[in-house]
């Protein structure tokens, strides 16, 4: 779990490198991962959290893009 603070002018992608930066500092590709919130994935990482629809405690959540098998 990432507590980010954040303006709803700030860009999708800056929170979503910040999380990454907390939880992953080995990962190389920001590519390699998603945003989601309610369970969609946030198509648009240029817009701004506001204009994505996050509003003052949401809860995002980072995963793998592809997903894994299940053994």
């Amino acid at each position: 779990v990432v507590k980010v603070i954040a303006a709803p002018a700030t860009p999708v992608l800056s929170v979503k490198q910040s999380a990454l930066e907390a939880l992953f500092p080995e990962a190389e590709m920001h590519q390699d991962f998603v945003l989601k919130l309610r369970g969609w994935e946030i198509l648009d990482e240029a817009e701004a959290l506001a204009d994505a629809g996050v509003i003052d405690g949401s809860i995002l959540l980072l995963t793998n893009r592809r997903r894994r098998p299940v053994r």
